[in-house]
């Protein structure tokens, strides 16, 4: 085989140690750090070697399967030298570096597929039966906040209850015929019995416990209508006795019945007219019509010009119109005690009361 003849095929040449690529060493950018790494041997690539021919069909002259890819021939011709400078960074692989910590953005592993959906359906998971949790909790919390009546809670009510009965009785006694002293009293009394009255309503026992609510609803009614009766009422006999206070004051007997204080006890009794309470209001114009009739009788009876006629006609006329008096005072008392007994909390007060005390007693 002649070695000049450029028709004979290229002999193979001998396998050559790829040379190693050079190592970068490693540059801190800020801090050194000393890495001490031994270095690991670092195995040469050999080179692929190509066949000595090839055929038109791909095949190797002893009819084996070509290599998918063939090595790259030489354009020129000429036999390969293996002086050839060799590209470290395609031909020979580089050797493993060590890993620094922190040195690369891509060093913590890949997240295993579906681990993370997992992941998030126990929090998810987790979070709901938590909030379940809390919800529950908070529902028990308002259990007992709102809707558990406690002993304390009916110690309350009967206190309460206890005091608001001392008040009502306090100013269950007066009427028309009262004087100034029971009547500011009463007054008090009924001021007090409201302030406590208001306190009602807030109590828990009364609000939660289905008796005891009953109980205190059907007060309540009553005592709507009570208040409302008071706050006109209550004014309007303080008026009433102090204007009686003055008339009062006029004198009894037959000394005092003359007809300048006839006239006086009109123009006191005008005087509150105005005055609110209906009942009240019907005996003060029905004395003030009396008065008014008896005013001319005597004085015909006081004239000296009269005769005896005269006065006897005059006093019989005037004990006529004093009996008109009577029957208008009998008639205000008659309707303050129907209206007093309409708007009367005594039933209603006691039976809450007694309610109040059979739950403090078992509880």
């Amino acid at each position: 085989m002649n070695p000049t003849d450029p028709n004979q095929p290229e002999q193979p040449q001998p396998e050559q140690p790829a040379p190693e690529a050079p190592q970068t060493p490693f540059e801190p950018t800020s801090v050194p750090v000393e890495v001490s790494v031994p270095e690991a041997p670092v195995a040469p690539v050999e080179q692929p070697t190509p066949e000595a021919s090839q055929s038109g069909f791909g095949a190797s002259s002893f009819g084996t399967p070509a290599p998918t890819e063939a090595p790259a021939a030489n354009p020129f011709g000429a036999p390969v030298s293996s002086d050839a400078p060799v590209n470290p960074f395609a031909a020979a692989a580089a050797p493993v570096a060590p890993a620094i910590i922190g040195s690369s953005p891509n060093s913590d592993p890949l997240p295993t597929p579906g681990g993370k959906s997992k992941k998030k359906l126990i929090i998810l998971i987790s979070a709901i039966v938590g909030a379940l949790i809390v919800l529950g909790g908070a529902a028990l919390a308002v259990y007992f906040i709102f809707f558990n009546v406690t002993h304390a809670d009916y110690q309350k009510a009967y206190d309460q209850v206890s005091a608001l009965r001392d008040k009502y009785s306090a100013g269950d006694s007066i009427s028309s015929g009262s004087s100034k002293d029971t009547v500011d009293a009463a007054k008090t009394a009924y001021a007090d019995f409201k302030t406590e009255n208001a306190k009602l309503g807030d109590l828990k026992a009364l609000k939660v416990d289905k008796d005891l609510n009953a109980k205190y609803k059907a007060y309540d009614t009553k005592a709507k209508a009570y208040i409302a009766f008071g706050d006109v009422f209550m004014p309007s006999l303080d008026r009433f006795v102090a204007a009686n206070d003055q008339v009062a004051a006029l004198g009894s007997g037959s000394s005092s019945f003359t007809s300048v204080n006839i006239q006086k006890t009109i123009d006191i009794y005008k005087g509150i007219q105005d005055i609110g309470d209906p009942t009240l209001k019907a005996f003060v114009d029905s004395t003030v019509a009396v008065y008014e009739e008896i005013l001319p009788q005597i004085k015909i009876y006081e004239s000296s010009s009269s005769t005896s006629s005269q006065k006897y006609a005059a006093i019989s006329a005037i004990s006529d119109s004093s009996k008109k008096i009577s029957t208008a005072g009998s008639k205000m008392s008659d309707d303050l005690d129907a209206k007093t007994k309409d708007v009367s909390l005594s039933d209603t007060l006691n039976s809450l009361g007694q309610a109040v005390t059979d739950k403090l007693n078992k509880k």
